[in-house]
């Protein structure tokens, strides 16, 4: 068992308005250093929510995915005392368990990038349904599942994994579709096309700078709003802004009824959290730079079928800024790391790592 443990650094700041919350103005007060979430495994943490600990094994949870990791989540205890917060690296959950027995036991998600936590304590997690960096198409990645921690694995409940599709508006949006779900569907097909066009180059450098300039469909974001998940979107962007979809309420497909559209400056969603009313995002790049991620707030009851959400920034947070929980009143932020390129190497090429952030009241 690997103990980290990060004593915050209080600092005596005013002038936020009342129950509003934001990173302070005098971000290097709490701007501490980076520290390892223990490294392999876990080497690209890129998805994080709090949950209840199966058993009581820690006051309160961190389910953690890793995009590199397709059979397994990885849990980690949180204490807080006093401003001082501990993680603790506690096991890992097989994805595997989902399944019935005589299904296939080697089930994976690949690309996981995002958890949403549901208010009957199950889980739902999603693969980033987008392609690799040569434009390649992977069902691993094309897939979802819900279910709920025990302690065997994460038994399923009522829902079985699902496998995505098509990334069509059929599929995404029915026949159906308003203005603007025509709108956003087209914008993702367009990328899924030029996704397609980068596939069939020859050169791999041609394919890859085409791929990353193709802007397909990726995501990397879910949050449960009265048990409505939405999902957000790091690609493609829609004249500059940000897409948050509204999964159907039965969940059993890849397929949504509701759309809105976030200001964040012309960054997509690296990751998104809710706590008291209030939904957090991790705003990025829609492809790969290395520049400083961004941390916005907004009223969760904001979240409605073609709103056009104008966040409050709430302050800078490092490059590769890809998992978020709010505890307490800090936010606590998973770094991407990157694995080791030697085949079978146990070990990271850069460890994952985590920061606490205090948050203004």
């Amino acid at each position: 068992m690997t103990i980290f443990t990060y004593a915050c650094r209080m600092a005596g700041l005013a002038g936020a308005a009342l129950m509003t919350f934001t990173l302070s103005a005098n971000d290097h007060l709490y701007a501490q250093s980076e520290l390892s979430l223990g490294g392999y495994p876990v080497c690209e943490a890129s998805a994080a929510a709090l949950v209840d600990c199966p058993d009581g094994e820690a006051d309160q949870c961190l389910l953690v995915g890793d995009n590199e990791k397709e059979k397994h989540v990885y849990l980690y205890g949180v204490d807080a005392d006093n401003g001082e917060f501990t993680l603790t690296k506690l096991r890992k959950f097989a994805l595997k368990s989902l399944l019935p027995v005589e299904e296939d036991k080697k089930f994976r998600i690949e690309d996981i990038e995002a958890i949403a936590p549901l208010s009957n304590g199950e889980v739902v997690i999603y693969g980033s349904h987008s392609t690799n960096k040569a434009c390649k198409i992977k069902n691993q990645r094309l897939r979802f599942a819900q279910g709920r921690l025990d302690t065997d694995g994460i038994a399923q409940e009522d829902i079985p994994p699902v496998q995505s599709h098509d990334l069509t508006c059929e599929a995404l949006f029915g026949e159906d579709r308003d203005m603007l779900q025509e709108t956003v569907c087209k914008v993702i097909e367009s990328g899924e096309a030029q996704a397609e066009f980068a596939r069939q180059l020859e050169k791999k450098s041609q394919k890859e700078a085409a791929c990353s300039a193709a802007a397909a469909l990726n995501l990397e974001g879910a949050v449960a709003v009265s048990d409505r998940v939405w999902i957000g979107l790091r690609a493609p962007l829609v004249g500059g802004w940000a897409v948050l979809l509204r999964q159907v309420e039965a969940r059993d497909a890849f397929a949504f009824d509701a759309v809105a559209l976030l200001d964040m400056n012309g960054n997509g969603v690296r990751e998104l959290t809710l706590a008291d009313e209030t939904i957090w995002a991790i705003a990025g790049p829609a492809v790969d730079r290395p520049e400083k991620h961004a941390l916005w707030r907004f009223d969760a009851g904001e979240l409605t079928h073609g709103a056009r959400i104008r966040p409050v920034h709430a302050g800078p947070l490092p490059a590769s800024s890809e998992g978020l929980a709010i505890h307490q009143g800090h936010a606590l932020v998973l770094i991407d790391g990157e694995k080791s390129d030697q085949d079978g190497a146990e070990e990271c090429l850069r460890i994952s790592t985590y920061t606490v952030r205090k948050l203004l009241q």
